[in-house]
């Protein structure tokens, strides 16, 4: 495992390396007046940093203790996140952002950690309120209207 970690971490640096160097020829500007690449570029060296952070993690670690940490992954939740998460895209345009989003929150609380119905409703809820609280009404985002936005908002639009 500990030859796979080293691979890996290599592939990120490499990578790491190629961002930087993009973020550079952009121009990076100063820190009072940050050019186009200079998020570009200090994410590509903090992407370098936490690569041979970890490639010298698995240098020096014990090849048991790799093994281990794979042992007790169940990996059926991060395909069913990931197949819930592709729905929601799909879906999402179509649904508009409340309804989409919702579904999404109330299947990700009840099946990747089993939990009672009202709270997972109720969690579900507050995460698109608040959600669309911040970006819809406050930053005013465009998000697709669906079913339920066509139903809600002309009544929204009166109280702001």
């Amino acid at each position: 495992m500990r030859k796979y970690d080293q691979i890996s971490t290599l592939f990120w640096f490499l990578f790491g390396l190629y961002i930087i160097q993009e973020g550079y020829v952009i121009h990076l500007g100063t820190l009072r007046e940050p050019g186009a690449g200079f998020l570009l570029f200090w994410s590509g060296v903090l992407l370098c940093g936490l690569s041979a952070l970890t490639f010298f993690k698995a240098q020096f670690s014990k090849e048991k203790e790799s093994e281990k940490m794979w042992e007790k992954v169940k990996w059926h939740k991060p395909l069913l996140i990931l197949m819930i998460s592709f729905v929601y895209v799909l879906f999402f345009a179509r649904l508009g952002f409340l309804l989409s989003t919702f579904i999404l929150m109330l299947l990700l609380f009840k099946f990747t950690e089993p939990q009672k119905w009202s709270k997972v409703l109720v969690s579900s809820f507050l995460s698109v309120f608040f959600c669309w609280l911040i970006f819809d009404f406050c930053l005013q985002c465009q998000f697709p209207k669906g079913l339920l936005e066509n139903l809600i908002f002309p009544w929204l639009k009166l109280l702001y």
